[in-house]
């Protein structure tokens, strides 16, 4: 066999590779997608013939969803706290929390391996709004290792989304460390809490040993006046 044969065998093997793999990623994604939207369509229409003001109990909640793989209702759960149509999103919220989500996640935003899978479990936490949720994420911004671009803004997002009070102080203690990346992130959620966040940012302020902090204190400041 010529080189010039081997040579287009290799293109041809290495062509039929990547169509087989990306065939199967698209095929993949599409059946994800479709057994989620069955589950979120399985669990409205089970949830609409009951009444809101009085959700049943986790036994029942664990029965009504027992034909549901973990993966297949974590996603249908989050395609739920993320929606607009009425009623979807409190249902969810009871059901993240009573099926035990909140510490799944919460566990998964300390302990994963990736640190797109922590930041996407931050990220869920918020949308969860269980308080359950704020020491994990608190030990995730107090974490020195962790991924500051990423997870603890991710962290830092979903505090502020929980408005839990006793986040305030760490999320003012990440400014003393500036970074490009971070400190615009986390003065957005300090932002978000407006006047309760108040006392914490004028105490650094008035710290004259905090440096480069103390203007992004002025500035979350300046922002929460704007707002009022």
């Amino acid at each position: 066999m010529s080189t010039l044969s081997v040579v287009v065998w290799l293109v041809v093997a290495l062509t039929s590779i990547v169509a087989v793999t990306a065939t199967w990623v698209l095929a993949r994604e599409a059946w994800l997608r479709w057994t989620t939207r069955h589950a979120v369509e399985r669990l409205e229409r089970a949830l609409s013939s009951m009444d809101p003001a009085n959700k049943p109990p986790a036994d029942d909640l664990r029965s009504l969803v027992r034909r549901i793989d973990e993966g297949t209702l974590e996603r249908a759960l989050e395609t739920m706290l993320r929606s607009d149509r009425d009623g979807a999103r409190p249902w969810a919220i009871h059901l993240f929390t009573e099926l035990g989500l909140v510490e799944r996640f919460s566990k998964r935003v300390r302990e994963a391996r990736r640190w797109a899978d922590r930041a996407h479990a931050a990220e869920v936490l918020g949308l969860g709004a269980s308080p359950k949720a704020v020491p994990a994420l608190v030990a995730a911004i107090r974490d020195p290792h962790e991924d500051a671009a990423s997870v603890k803004l991710s962290a830092a997002n979903a505090l502020a989304a929980l408005k839990d009070p006793g986040a305030v102080p760490l999320l003012v203690r990440e400014l003393e460390v500036v970074d490009e990346h971070a400190s615009p992130r986390i003065a957005d959620a300090l932002v978000r809490f407006g006047s309760i966040a108040l006392p914490s940012l004028l105490e650094m302020l008035g710290n004259i040993e905090q440096g480069p902090s103390r203007v992004w204190a002025a500035r979350v400041l300046g922002r929460i006046g704007d707002r009022s």
